[in-house]
């Protein structure tokens, strides 16, 4: 068993340094989740559509879901962090609008 454990924890030491992935959970009630440490490797696999969530009596203010097979990725946000994603994400839809007049 213990043998078993150190391999998990193995794999799971080797998803973080190379993808940024800190969690790994999995239960009949809700699905498999992967949990990020930050936006910037959140962003890299996200695709749309993006879901937000808002969180109350947390230090991390919001919650960016993305699911891909089955798997939601996610990560936790502050509101300062928050604001900085929403505000880039409002420049490039601006100006991919804009390219396309």
């Amino acid at each position: 068993m213990i043998e078993e454990i150190n391999k998990v924890i193995g794999l799971q030491e080797k998803l973080k340094k190379e993808y940024g992935i800190i969690a790994i959970d999995y239960s009949f009630s809700l699905g498999k989740t992967v949990l990020l440490g930050d936006l910037q490797d959140f962003l890299i696999i996200a695709h749309e559509p993006i879901r937000e969530v808002k969180l109350v009596g947390l230090q991390k203010d919001h919650k960016l879901i993305t699911e891909i097979d089955d798997v939601d990725f996610t990560v936790m946000l502050s509101e300062k962090e928050y604001q900085e994603y929403k505000n880039s994400r409002a420049t490039n839809t601006t100006k991919e609008k804009s390219g396309t007049l």
